[in-house]
């Protein structure tokens, strides 16, 4: 099996301005969201998926917003409870990720100038995470990791080609859903294993 294309590296993600380095971490969390379902397990399944759906919605929000309500870090850190496999802790990451580095890149202006460049780092940082996570979950759930990373590869190269700003600025607002400028989350079809996802994980969200 051919090796998955190569994910943009912190480094890379650098050229993006933040609020595209977020919406860059959002959509590879709506991709691997419903490999969480799957995989998790317990009574609190309900609680648990909530928890991943709200980190994702709170990072999707300052995508469009540039606003991320006070909760981010603590939407963030419930979306990692209570996960007892690899795959649901992979997928958990992703949704994780993505909403601390919304949560990051909202402190930037709050915080002391020299701080900027730290939290800047660990947007970029948080979304290199998410993006591995991503791929990691498919590969552990016997999905189409090669997919996954295919698409999130797809996605830098188009937000690069938008040009909404500058490291480590915010940058233009970006909405980050399939309707929005970056267009399908699987440019070449939707694997089965998404498809067959409950239709709820799906829907625009508000």
């Amino acid at each position: 099996m051919p090796n998955p294309p190569a994910l943009p590296t912190k480094n890379d993600l650098k050229k993006l301005p933040l609020g595209a380095i977020v919406a860059y971490a959002v959509r590879c969390a709506r991709r691997v969201q419903p490999l969480y379902g799957r995989a998790a397990g317990g009574a609190k399944l309900a609680k648990h998926e909530a928890a991943v759906e709200e980190a994702i919605s709170l990072a999707e929000n300052f995508c469009l917003r540039h606003d991320v309500h006070a909760a981010a870090y603590g939407a963030a850190y419930a979306a990692r409870d209570a996960v007892d496999t690899a795959v649901a802790q992979d997928a958990a990451r992703v949704a994780s990720g993505a909403a601390r580095a919304a949560a990051y890149a909202f402190d930037i202006p709050q915080s002391a100038v020299y701080e900027h460049a730290i939290y800047a780092s660990r947007v970029a940082a948080e979304a290199d995470d998410a993006a591995q996570a991503a791929v990691r979950a498919a590969d552990h759930a016997w999905a189409d990791a090669q997919a996954v990373a295919a698409a999130a590869r797809g996605d830098f190269e188009r937000l690069l080609k938008l040009n909404h700003g500058t490291y480590p600025k915010v940058g233009d607002p970006i909405d980050p859903a399939e309707y929005g400028p970056l267009g399908p989350l699987w440019p070449e079809g939707p694997p089965a294993w998404f498809t067959a996802a409950k239709p709820a994980l799906r829907t625009k969200t508000t």
